[in-house]
């Protein structure tokens, strides 16, 4: 009976035809000193994770509707794309689900594309990711719960992966703050995380990390970023709105967030490309679901005006 009604939620995902999903955060292109980001805004498919197969049909279930979504995004000129927490794997796992629920991920950064490594472990989605950002010649940067044998003991992570244009792993986060059930879950990470691009050094966020100052403070200092990503399922619940939050992070880092989350309604329902110091910091996707893209200005290093040779 779950594996019929699995199988008729697969069928109702592919068939969706979205429209109008794309929302642009500004009229006209970036500038040759600018670049397109994008923060997927979406819920992810849930179901009962008690066999390998139940597990690979969500696993299924969601890249089907987070494909098209990326696409969407690559197509208006995004060069990095940003999914939301437990977007593949589905919301509330239980402790005896995790086995199936999870994926092994390799240490970053990777020699190899994702698909040329010898690993079991890791699951088809995130070949899938790594191939299509190859085929778009995008950064991706998702989500997973990931599972690590080490030691004769088994831990689990909830756990950002980035990916490059080549298709390679460049970054690898642990979560560090786990927020209420999460502890009876997994294992709390004890790194922050950045990667770098050609259009900046962008840190990384899970969640609850953005709430504390001494998570994004120091991949803010000590990685000396130029972008802060938050990837999140904000729950309304949560003391402090989620849009309140990305806008409070935004100003007091000082930088762009990009903020990709579950539309999981009331005040947690909400995602954006969120600026500093903006005369509406709440820049992006409040309410359906689809893309939010924005332009963001890259670094002063890296604009074409300073690259330019200077005049005797």
């Amino acid at each position: 009976m779950r594996i019929a009604a699995l199988v008729f939620l697969l069928v109702g995902v592919s068939c969706k035809s979205p429209t109008d999903m794309v929302r642009m955060v500004e009229d006209g292109p970036p500038d040759d000193d600018s670049f397109r980001a994008a923060v997927l805004h979406q819920t992810a498919v849930i179901g009962v994770r008690d066999t390998e197969a139940e597990a690979e049909a969500i696993f299924d279930a969601n890249w089907r509707q987070t494909e098209p979504l990326i696409r969407m995004a690559a197509d208006v000129g995004a060069k990095i794309v940003v999914t939301p927490e437990y977007g593949n794997t589905g919301n509330h796992i239980q402790v005896d689900e995790r086995y199936n629920a999870s994926t092994t991920v390799p240490a970053a950064p990777t020699r190899l594309p994702l698909w040329e490594i010898e690993d079991d472990g890791i699951e088809a989605y995130l070949i899938s990711y790594a191939r299509l950002a190859k085929e778009l010649g995008i950064y991706i940067v998702t989500n997973t719960l990931e599972r690590e044998d080490k030691g004769g003991e088994r831990n689990y992570y909830n756990t950002m992966v980035a990916l490059d244009p080549e298709g390679k792993l460049v970054a690898r986060y642990r979560k560090i703050n786990l927020y209420m059930v999460e502890h009876m879950l997994e294992t709390s990470g004890d790194e922050t995380c950045s990667f770098d691009t050609p259009y900046g050094r962008f840190g990384l966020l899970l969640c609850f990390d953005a709430l504390v100052p001494w998570t994004w403070g120091e991949v803010k200092d000590d990685h000396g970023v130029d972008f802060l990503i938050v990837s999140s399922l904000w729950q309304p619940y949560v003391p402090l709105p989620g849009r309140a939050a990305m806008n409070l992070l935004a100003n007091m880092a000082g930088m762009p967030v990009l903020w990709s989350n579950q539309s999981s309604g009331g005040t947690g329902g909400d995602a954006g490309i969120i600026r500093p110091s903006a005369n509406d910091t709440a820049l992006g996707l409040w309410g359906p679901e689809g893309v939010a893209v924005g332009n963001l200005r890259l670094p002063r290093r890296l604009r074409a005006t300073a690259r330019l040779p200077v005049s005797r």
